[in-house]
């Protein structure tokens, strides 16, 4: 039992350490890289791209006020306020006044019927003619 034990334990060890090497044998291969690629780059670029960033954000925010500047027009906000309520008041009369008219579901002979009497029709046949259907 202790000689399985300490042969697992070898091979453990010995993977770790094969891990292990694998692992540093990486990093030496991406420091490699990482320095190769740092010779290409060029700080001095870097910073003229990030100041002509910093001065075209600058230009956008002086548009942007530009774009959003007020002419001082003056108005009165009791007056809108007014207006607003008038046009919601219209609003809901014009949906009320077309709430109020005969339902779809009424069939078109009962519609007619106060009209038909207006029209020459006697109110009795008005309300036969309302009472087959």
């Amino acid at each position: 039992m202790n000689q399985q034990f300490n042969v697992d334990s070898v091979a453990f060890a010995t993977e770790s350490m094969q891990d292990t090497m694998n692992t540093v044998s990486a990093l030496k291969e991406a420091n490699t890289q990482q320095k190769a690629m740092m010779k290409e780059f060029n700080m001095d670029q870097m910073e003229d791209l990030f100041d002509d960033m910093a001065d075209m954000m600058a230009d956008m925010e002086e548009i942007n006020e530009c774009m959003g500047r007020a002419y001082n027009v003056e108005f009165d906000e009791n007056e809108l306020m007014g207006e607003l309520d008038e046009l919601d008041e219209e609003l809901a009369a014009e949906q009320l006044d077309a709430g109020l008219g005969v339902p779809s579901y009424v069939p078109n002979s009962q519609k007619a019927g106060p009209q038909a009497a207006a029209e020459g029709q006697s109110e009795a046949d008005a309300l036969n003619n309302m009472m087959q259907i």
